[in-house]
């Protein structure tokens, strides 16, 4: 099975991004410039959090069925689990201040930090 962290590195940023509210123009990037707030948000509003949840999740499914089975491994899940885990563990993460603006922004470019990658091994 060939697996590209790079090419799941941007699949998580884009995926986790598009569950996410745009913000307003302000010369900032949209995926940084509301972070800080939208994680206060996920962090005390379970209904919030929940949403993203579902609405990152249905994002996910969307996918290929070839990003998706990469996903699982390396979540260690099956491909049917992998949309709603990686979802939860993201949201979790950033929570958690474990996923920070930064790691969004790196797999925006097709990186992914370690701390990403040890948040969706659930380490």
């Amino acid at each position: 099975m060939k697996f590209t962290l790079p090419s799941l590195a941007a699949l998580s940023a884009l995926v986790f991004l598009a569950a996410c509210e745009t913000a307003p123009t302000t010369g900032t990037p949209p995926e940084t410039q509301n972070f800080d707030a939208e994680r206060a948000e996920l962090a005390a509003n379970p209904a919030a959090r929940t949403d993203f949840v579902a609405k990152c999740t249905t994002a996910t499914a969307r996918s290929s069925a070839t990003d998706i089975s990469n996903m699982a491994v390396l979540m260690d899940t099956t491909p049917a689990r992998a949309p709603s885990t990686f979802c939860q563990r993201m949201t979790q993460g950033v929570v958690d201040g474990r996923v920070s603006a930064r790691d969004v922004e790196m797999g925006m470019a097709g990186q992914m930090t370690p701390g990403v990658l040890q948040v969706l091994q659930a380490r």
